[in-house]
């Protein structure tokens, strides 16, 4: 009989939980970069017509 050893999860590992720290904080950054932009633009393009 064979015994079958199965691997931890991805993100059961260091580098996994740093991966996804890593990517929900870009997701926070891009939401951000985009509430940024898109607030003061109607008075942005107002001024420069």
């Amino acid at each position: 009989m064979t015994t079958v050893t199965q691997l931890p999860s991805f993100l059961s590992t260091r580098r996994g939980k740093l991966l996804l720290f890593l990517l929900c904080g870009v997701a926070v950054m891009d939401f951000v970069d985009a509430s940024i932009v898109n607030i003061p633009l109607p008075s942005i393009q107002h001024a420069l017509h």
